[in-house]
């Protein structure tokens, strides 16, 4: 005689005990239903219960991009929500826009925003250029609460978006107003080092980024995350030099974000920093078809000489190549936008180092003719550039520079103004 598999025997057995049970949910005190509905009611009453609404931290898409504060207002169906995104010409920053809001019982009790509402469905309408939109949701799963009921954790029906809710309080009064502010001062100045118990990396933060180092020191990582009125707040949390953290505070004395525990420390750049950077711009302040601005004579000529040959510059810079490391292998330039013939605007560069020689002395070096660049039009002001260099460089008091002067100490009849506003 053949032996059944046990496994087979064993679900045999428990045939005669399983074969009437018609809703396995009976196990729990009450059908899943009445639990649906019951957790239902609790959320409706849960989010409706914060007098001043939620903190709202939306991630559209993977989280990737970074992340969005929003406020949420809760009752009778209506939701009220404020962005710091500009996300409509005709809404401000900060305007609370009112649309309809259920909570639906599926599989899962369910938060929708179920009618139109710009400063959320941005993120989930289809376009011509992005059949997906940002692959977000604007249907998300009740998780779970905290004990104390202060904090709501959601997931996307479709996409599984991440999204908080945190109950506010009178001190949150003006939330969406002191995010802006920090994402203000935060982005008011580079930044590219941090300290972990006095050990420093090299770091950047890029609008919702902040680019570091793995443990190994040969991978770069990127984080996201959003801003609060104190500082930023990570997606998910990530260690450096071996301290973990999610989110860093802001000094308003310093400048500096630091970790709760103070390991971490991210640096207020030098003003020479601010100055020789591979990732910002700093443009001459001239107006070339007048010609005027804030340079030598000789310079606002050369500025001014190309609208003879139909040719006006719209803007001239010094520092990071907007097209590296595509096109140009230079990560500084002297860059130029230019108009042709009051038709065609068009780029050209000139690739350069740009060098932090100390004691407020920046060094301005010519490397080569880089992307668009047209001798015709150009050569007369990168030759005069080139030729000052070493400049002295005259910072403007206090810790963010925004317009400075260059005087080459060689022939100080050469010298310009730049400014990164």
């Amino acid at each position: 005689m053949r032996h059944l598999p046990y496994l087979f025997v064993v679900a045999m057995l428990a045939l005669p005990f399983t074969a009437c049970n018609h809703d396995v949910d009976d196990v729990f005190d009450r059908p899943a239903s009445d639990r649906l509905n019951h957790s239902a009611a609790f959320y409706d009453s849960l989010l409706a219960s914060a007098p001043y609404g939620w903190i709202m931290n939306y991630y559209p898409g993977d989280g990737s991009y970074g992340g969005c504060a929003y406020t949420a207002r809760f009752s009778a169906g209506n939701v009220s929500l404020a962005s710091e995104l500009r996300l409509s010409d005709t809404i401000d920053v900060g305007t609370p826009v009112v649309s309809k809001y259920r909570i639906i019982e599926e599989q899962s009790v369910v938060l929708t925003f179920d009618t139109y509402n710009p400063l959320l469905h941005y993120f989930t309408e289809p376009s011509q250029q992005n059949v997906d939109g940002w692959q977000s949701d604007y249907e998300f799963i009740f998780m779970r609460s905290s004990a104390n009921g202060d904090t709501v954790f959601l997931r996307g029906k479709k996409y599984e978006t991440e999204m908080t809710l945190r109950r506010m309080s009178a001190a949150d009064a003006n939330y969406i107003e002191r995010v802006v502010r920090m994402n203000r001062l935060v982005m008011s100045v580079p930044h590219f080092y941090a300290t972990v118990d006095g050990r420093q990396y090299p770091i950047r933060i890029d609008d919702l980024a902040f680019t570091y180092p793995d443990a190994s020191g040969d991978t770069t990582l990127v984080a996201t995350f959003t801003y609060t009125p104190t500082g930023i707040e990570f997606f998910k949390p990530i260690t450096l030099g071996g301290v973990s953290f999610s989110q860093l505070s802001y000094n308003e004395t310093t400048g500096e974000l630091v970790s709760p525990d103070g390991r971490v420390v991210v640096l207020f750049p030098t003003n020479m920093q601010q100055l020789v950077n591979t990732y910002g711009q700093w443009n001459f302040i001239v107006d070339a078809t007048k010609p005027s601005g804030q340079c030598d004579q000789t310079l606002l000529q050369a500025f001014h000489r190309p609208v003879s040959f139909l040719c006006t510059i719209e803007q001239c810079f010094i520092g990071r190549n907007l097209i590296f490391p595509d096109n140009d292998p230079n990560e500084y330039v002297i860059g130029f936008r230019y108009n042709v013939f009051g038709q065609y605007t068009l780029y050209g560069c000139y690739g350069i180092t740009l060098r932090d020689l100390g004691n407020n002395t920046v060094g301005i070096e010519g490397v080569e003719k880089a992307y668009g660049y047209n001798d015709y039009y150009f050569t007369p002001i990168t030759q005069r550039i080139l030729s000052g260099s070493p400049y002295h460089v005259e910072f403007q008091e206090g810790n963010i520079q925004k317009q400075i002067r260059l005087t080459s100490i060689k022939d100080e009849s050469i010298w310009f103004c730049l400014s990164c506003e």
